[in-house]
């Protein structure tokens, strides 16, 4: 009689044990299919916040503009980027003066971190950003403040809608990305572009690759 019942309860623990592999076999299934779904949600929750984020750097571009007579900040101003000089306007405060190379500056300038890109700020040696996620388009903004370049005001953009302001960039050792060579497809083979009138639009590579630097007949319709 126990040697029956013995044998059922081994009976019993392969039955279990199999019902449990093909459970977990279920699960692996079900996993794999579910994935790339996954994986598809979690890429448009990036591509829209960095929507957001080119939107708020406008804002700031804006109360920039507003709080220096309509000048546009351009790429530098005594070593000042441009990034950091709107960075008051978006926070209420200056930032650390520090660079990208700091351990703080992914922190510290997160409202310059797309988060579709996988390569963080530091030293372009390393392979890294050396300012931010994204670039000017200093055709509109004008580079520095040297002889050689220029300073505009808002009120020389005659359509805004159809300016190239700030774009995802994928030059890692400059913040100038006047050039659609320079701009990054990191969402979906399309990068977003902030317009100088605040609309965020995510432009696809094989209409950018078409147009080449931005000038004032494409990109930069400043009249």
């Amino acid at each position: 009689m126990k040697r029956n019942k013995r044998c059922k309860s081994l009976i019993a623990s392969k039955f279990t044990l199999i019902e449990l592999l093909i459970t977990i076999a279920i699960i692996a299934i079900l996993a794999a299919m579910l994935l790339p779904t996954l994986n598809k949600a979690r890429e448009k929750a990036h591509a829209i916040s960095c929507v957001n984020k080119l939107k708020q750097i406008g804002l700031g571009q804006m109360g920039y503009c507003d709080a220096n007579d309509g000048w546009i900040a351009n790429g530098s101003m005594s070593a000042n980027r441009w990034y950091s000089r709107i960075y008051p306007f978006m926070y209420g405060r200056e930032p650390l003066w520090i660079d990208m190379t700091d351990d703080r500056a992914m922190k510290e300038f997160v409202g310059f971190v797309c988060p579709s890109e996988k390569v963080d700020f530091g030293a372009y040696q390393n392979d890294l950003f050396t300012h931010t996620h994204y670039g000017l388009n200093t055709k509109l903004t004008g580079s520095n403040n040297n002889t050689s370049s220029f300073l505009r005001k808002t009120s020389a953009v005659k359509k805004p809608t159809e300016v190239v302001h700030v774009v995802d960039t994928s030059r890692k050792n400059s913040y100038d990305s006047s050039h659609q060579n320079y701009l990054g497809y990191r969402h979906n083979n399309k990068a977003n572009i902030l317009y100088f009138d605040g609309h965020v639009n995510p432009e696809p590579k094989v209409k950018m690759s078409k147009l080449g630097a931005f000038t004032r007949s494409n990109w930069c319709n400043i009249g």
